[in-house]
């Protein structure tokens, strides 16, 4: 997370936020969003042709509002890891912007141009059918290391998958149970050694197991019946675990090996 960001040069952290934003718009559906780009040239377009001042001034001014969040929200993600640019809930404030714009638009040409309304419940039943029934795709997992290489982009624009994920946190969550089924009263858990810095004395460091998830780990498996009563949990990070849990190169989804 934020320890790694700051690590890395202005450079890098204006690439991965750029490609993490690419990655995210890779993950919708093309022919929807094309289809909502030609609305809204449309709209502009043919307000311009009526001279529909009004119109424009609430177009401008919503294209100023989504160009100004995308731009906070890419400084933002700059400064605290740039994955959250991959992420859809914590790009919504420019999704909503977007969609937005899409509505309006089509709003308008519904009011601007009749004959638009000849075609309207098509294009609406087109959109929904892109969005809805033409997306199967896999989503990637955003459990992966801080990049640490300009020329590793590429190849870790994706995490690991979902499989490798759940067999790594039962791999822990076994080992805690363990020592409760044993009466311990702490544990020294193994954990995957991950890349960047890796230190105890910082505590959100060895990202996406990192020291500080140990503290309330044991708070969560015991609210949940998981393990009799608290322990005490360390994380010790091991590349022994990272061997113990290698991607299967013949999963669908676009994956690294954690440690190559």
């Amino acid at each position: 997370g934020i320890t790694n960001s700051n690590n890395t040069s202005l450079k890098e952290k204006i690439v991965y936020t750029i490609n993490n934003c690419l990655n995210l718009m890779k993950l919708q559906n093309k022919y929807a969003l094309m289809l909502s780009v030609v609305i809204i040239g449309l709209a502009l377009i043919v307000s311009v042709i009526n001279k529909d001042k009004a119109f424009l001034k609430l177009m401008i001014q919503s294209g100023i509002c989504f160009l100004l969040t995308f731009i906070y929200l890419f400084m933002a993600y700059m400064k605290t890891g740039s994955d959250y640019a991959n992420r859809p809930d914590a790009m919504w404030a420019v999704i909503y912007l977007f969609i937005f714009i899409t509505s309006i638009s089509f709003s308008w040409l519904l009011k601007a141009v009749p004959k638009f309304n000849l075609i309207a419940p098509i294009v609406v039943c087109l959109i929904a059918l892109f969005s809805l029934n033409f997306n199967y795709r896999p989503v990637p997992s955003l459990c992966s290391p801080w990049p640490l290489k300009l020329t590793a982009i590429n190849n870790r624009l994706y995490g690991y998958s979902p499989t490798t994920v759940k067999n790594i946190d039962n791999y822990i969550i076994d080992q805690v149970k363990k020592a409760d089924n044993e009466g311990e009263k702490s544990v020294i858990v193994k954990v995957p050694y991950n890349k960047g810095v890796v230190k105890a004395t910082e505590p959100t460091s060895n990202w996406p197991q990192p020291y500080y998830t140990s503290t309330w780990l044991q708070n969560t498996l015991y609210s949940h019946n998981i393990i009799r009563a608290r322990i005490k949990i360390t994380f010790k990070p091991d590349r022994s675990v990272n061997r113990k849990f290698p991607e299967n190169p013949w999963n669908q989804q676009a994956h690294i090996a954690i440690e190559k």
